[in-house]
């Protein structure tokens, strides 16, 4: 598959040292950047840009105020397609789990639209071993020119011999979102016990479309309340229910072609959902 770059851009306040306070003075700005980002990419790296102005105390659940919300949300900008990857979170200016003010800290990524139709399931899934919202250190700030992040080659995460998960499985669930924008698809915490179980059910969602509709998706876990912007969500705990059952369309159509592979749902997909570039496209 090969190395997987995309460009950085964190925002915060920069730090003395590694869990520690803030540098006296240093007020919101960008800490590291990847080089020149169009501003429409800018827009979409921030969430208040996204949901409206809310303090990232509110927006953020307390649950999810140490390891950040985490968003992706698509972005064109001259008839290129980009994808965002970020968490968000307030974090203390006196140091990790210290008392007192706090203030935004959001690291992001953007990938290019055709790495992420082609990688899209294993760098979601993967999501929670590399994407953190940690603050730069003083002595390694760049905000003009800072490396791009690179991901080593993943593995394919459902290859065309793994067997198609079963119309239950979360998965399905989630795609039911990105079928009408009045109802997107949120999910309860009962099946995910942890943060990576729901990244890793998000990749074999990404995996079951068509490389070309992977930045059609909009994700979000962490926030404090349902969000109307993103199609698919992953609710805290306080805010659980029960799980929608009803079978959406990518399922009744997996399931009335009989597909009991990757391999099977794939040739489905490509006749029904995109011309000779999409199926040259959907073979893995």
């Amino acid at each position: 598959m090969g190395a997987i770059r995309a460009k950085r851009y964190t925002y915060g306040k920069l730090i003395q040292g590694p869990g520690g306070a803030v540098v006296g003075g240093f007020e919101h700005q960008v800490t590291s950047q990847s080089g020149r980002l169009d501003p429409c990419i800018l827009e979409a790296c921030h969430p208040l840009d996204l949901v409206g102005r809310v303090a990232t105390t509110e927006l953020v659940h307390p649950s999810a105020h140490g390891r950040g919300a985490l968003f992706l949300w698509p972005v064109r900008c001259e008839d290129e397609e980009h994808l965002v990857l970020a968490r968000v979170r307030p974090r203390p200016e006196a140091g990790e789990g210290r008392p007192g003010r706090t203030y935004t800290q959001l690291n992001a990524f953007v990938f290019r639209g055709r790495d992420w139709h082609a990688n899209a399931p294993e760098i979601v899934a993967t999501v929670p071993h590399w994407l953190k919202a940690e603050p730069d250190l003083e002595a390694d700030s760049n905000p003009r020119d800072a490396p791009p992040l690179e991901l080593p080659d993943l593995p394919a995460l459902c290859p065309d011999d793994r067997p198609l998960p079963g119309p239950d499985d979360p998965s399905w669930a989630a795609l039911r979102g990105l079928e009408d924008s009045r109802r997107p698809a949120l999910l309860g915490p009962e099946g995910f016990p942890d943060e990576a179980t729901f990244y890793l059910a998000l990749g074999q969602a990404l995996a079951l479309l068509p490389p070309p509709m992977r930045t059609l998706v909009t994700a979000c876990a962490g926030f404090a309340a349902p969000r109307p912007e993103f199609a698919i969500q992953l609710l805290p705990k306080d805010l659980g229910r029960a799980q929608d059952q009803t079978l959406g369309y990518f399922a009744q159509l997996a399931q009335g072609h009989h597909c009991t592979d990757f391999a099977a749902w794939r040739r489905v997909g490509a006749k029904e959902f995109g011309d000779t570039r999409v199926s040259s496209a959907w073979r893995r």
